[in-house]
């Protein structure tokens, strides 16, 4: 899965989900690849006011433990891992 980097790194962000372009043995798979999320956001999830490694660390433990919602743009991203994963697996 091919994702744009941010400032360099690619980023899974939780407010939009960027375009996600997937290969299969170097082979481009339009119907499993992503387009960027585009246009103004319609609403942004409930994220840590702070950005330092503890609050994050927290909010991604709430997360996983249920206590607050998957933002969607990460569960897109996750979904079209998941399918790239199992297409691979044909």
């Amino acid at each position: 899965m091919l994702m744009r980097g941010t400032e360099g790194e690619p980023v899974a962000d939780a407010r939009r989900c960027p375009k996600l372009t997937a290969f299969l043995d170097g082979v481009e798979q339009p119907a499993l690849s992503i387009d960027a999320q585009g246009g103004s956001l319609q609403s942004v999830p409930e994220l840590p006011a702070a950005i330092d490694a503890a609050s994050t660390a927290i909010y991604i433990n709430d997360v996983m433990a249920g206590a607050k919602p998957l933002p969607m743009p990460i569960a897109t991203q996750m979904m079209a891992l998941r399918a790239l994963v199992d297409a691979g697996r044909d």
